[in-house]
């Protein structure tokens, strides 16, 4: 990226990381220039969220878990950034850090996965790189490509995978099962299904709900 500031080094980075020739088998996350671009943006909370959400399935746990920890202090009141600590905890089959981090999930005050953010930094890059307009049969679809690419971008790269988020919530609904993990998935529920930032994290949160079974989504939450 032209600019070389630590952010568009890490989108840099981000991009290359999943380009692969059409037909053949993705190659492995290549960790270290996502680590680097890490390093490198430590201050930035959407680089943390961006790379330490792409690496959390590369098997780098020890280096993936300082990213982590480091977005953790970025945005302490971020539910979203805790289910990135969580899913490194369920990773690692580790209880007391899966309580931990369901817990400091319920304690948040916002659920943030960081997509408008994602989609402006995006468009901000295309903006300053157009789209040749020969390169559409309709010249005027250009107009709207910066928008739509970005977008593509940050679906690609910004929303995050919750199925062990769900799947433990609906274990701990089980009678025999720790109630506090419950009560503070039932607190995550209803913080996604009402303070998510996307739709699919509106979506995650009633799912929650629903996983816990009795009566914990409401007749308002079934509404929302």
């Amino acid at each position: 990226v032209a600019s070389g500031t630590p952010r568009n080094v890490a989108l840099a980075a981000l991009d290359a990381s999943v380009l692969w020739t059409e037909g053949a088998s993705p190659p492995p996350v290549q960790d270290e220039p996502l680590i680097r671009a890490a390093m490198g943006a430590r201050d930035d909370a959407l680089v943390q969220w961006l790379i330490a959400n792409r690496l959390l399935d590369s098997g780098n746990d020890a280096r993936v878990a300082a990213i982590v920890a480091n977005a953790t202090h970025l945005e302490p009141d971020n539910a979203a950034m805790w289910g990135l600590a969580f899913v490194l905890a369920s990773k690692r089959n580790e209880p007391a850090a899966i309580d931990d981090a369901l817990a400091q999930m319920a304690a948040s005050t916002r659920s943030d996965e960081h997509f408008a953010d994602t989609v402006r930094a995006w468009y901000e890059i295309y903006e300053r790189n157009p789209f040749p307009r020969s390169m559409f049969a309709n010249p005027a679809d250009a107009d709207s490509a910066t928008f739509v690419s970005a977008m593509a971008k940050a679906a690609a790269y910004a929303l995050a995978g919750n199925q062990r988020l769900v799947q433990t919530c609906r274990a701990s609904a089980d009678a025999t099962s720790n109630n506090a993990r419950a009560a503070d998935c039932a607190a995550i529920g209803h913080l996604m299904l009402y303070h998510s930032t996307t739709l699919l994290g509106r979506r995650i949160g009633f799912a929650l709900l629903h996983s816990l079974g009795g009566d914990v989504a409401s007749n308002e939450d079934k509404a929302a």
